[in-house]
């Protein structure tokens, strides 16, 4: 049983990829004053809706006939887990190897402790246990995300196709939660209400699933109206730039996920000229590479910077320390705007994330393939994972 493989909604991933590395990078490159750079944290929210969306299409119909909890668990184990591990044991020789022989403190408080460790080998870091991001802090998400895919599968092996209804009030009640609950942040939750955030996100995309399996005839008119579907996508486009750079985190960001579940819908029906761009070879592998993205790339900022620190402090010590820091400051990491200084960031990035994809995260995912929880189910048929989430 073949299921669809959304190619220019996996490209669109590895831009949101990016786009969440331009954040957590704009302060050092000098985007902190510009809004939309600020707004771009809720491109992780893309993906909670796209998980939705995908994981829905993919195990909907599969968990409603009697495919395992367990079964459907070990994928995504072997789909997250690895690569989280992975990056988790870089931060920890980061703090080992470079940031204790500078400054004398092995695990710092509260942060960095073996309870940290512990929390992040678990994924239960984001459950509320702390207040404050751990290790490698993009892997909150991750935490959360995975608890998500247990209550999916439990939700619709026990309710069915009602499933997409009980997403319907969640669509309704967790905004409101955040509203109220999330002391003025709003949607901007992460180690605390993290996991209401999430479930709002896959929620959305569930339902957007169930809109465009229902709108065949709107995406028949729109792949028969190339001109009707590039106006769309591109309408769709600039209303989601204009949406990231006004709402940061004012009520308006609650509206995020249902604004994503709509570009989803669009973008699954291939209909338009973004669409046909997203196909090309290059942002398709971007969209492969997208979870190493999003994984590795705080990894890479911190061995960076802790790297150009430690080697000007064991060169001449503080007073160079602040010299070169100043230098670069001022002429290579400029005070506003430095595109060059970004766009290195982002290629190293990438670098990087194509390493992990080929040796941890591909790999992985293929071995869990193999395992006994993906073997041929008695009596039926072989099931074939569509295209990975996240």
């Amino acid at each position: 049983m073949q299921v669809k493989r959304y190619v220019a909604l996996d490209s669109w991933r590895g831009v949101a990829a990016l786009s969440v590395v331009a954040f957590h990078f704009r302060t050092t490159a000098g985007f902190d004053g510009v809004a939309i750079f600020n707004g771009m944290y809720m491109f992780v929210d893309f993906f909670f809706v796209l998980s939705g969306f995908v994981i829905y299409s993919s195990y909907g119909a599969k968990l409603r006939n009697g495919y395992g909890i367990l079964r459907f668990m070990w994928l995504r184990v072997g789909r997250v887990y690895p690569l989280h591990i992975a990056i988790l044991i870089g931060f920890i020789a980061l703090q080992m190897l470079i940031v204790y022989p500078r400054t004398g403190d092995w695990f710092p408080a509260p942060t960095e402790t073996w309870g940290t460790i512990l929390a992040n080998i678990l994924l239960v870091q984001s459950l509320n246990l702390y207040d404050f991001l751990t290790w490698n802090e993009p892997s909150w998400s991750i935490s959360v995300e995975f608890f998500t895919y247990i209550l999916f599968a439990v939700a619709i092996t026990g309710a069915g196709r009602l499933q997409w209804l009980l997403c319907l009030v969640v669509l309704c009640v967790a905004p409101a939660f955040l509203f109220f609950f999330n002391a003025g942040k709003n949607l901007d939750t992460t180690a605390t209400y993290g996991l209401v955030r999430c479930i709002y996100g896959f929620s959305s995309g569930v339902v957007a699933y169930e809109l465009y399996s229902h709108l065949s005839r709107l995406r028949g008119f729109l792949e028969k109206n190339p001109l009707c579907g590039s106006t769309t996508e591109f309408a769709i486009v600039m209303l989601i730039a204009a949406f990231i750079a006004t709402a940061n985190t004012s009520p308006l960001s609650l509206l995020a996920p249902i604004l994503f579940g709509a570009s989803v819908i669009i973008f699954a029906a291939e209909a338009g000229i973004f669409s046909k761009l997203m196909l090309c070879r290059p942002l398709v592998f971007l969209g492969a590479i997208s979870y190493s993205i999003y994984m590795v790339h705080m990894l890479v900022i911190s061995w960076w910077l802790e790297l150009f620190r430690a080697a000007l402090f064991k060169i001449g010590g503080r007073k160079l320390f602040e010299t070169v820091d100043h230098f670069a400051r001022s002429y290579v990491f400029l005070a506003e705007r430095n595109y060059p200084g970004l766009a290195l960031m982002l290629l190293v990035v990438v670098a990087v994330s194509a390493t992990t994809y080929v040796f941890i995260e591909k790999p992985s995912r293929e071995w869990s393939r193999r395992r006994p929880f993906f073997e041929r189910a008695p009596g039926g048929p072989t099931i074939t994972e569509a295209t990975p989430t996240r």
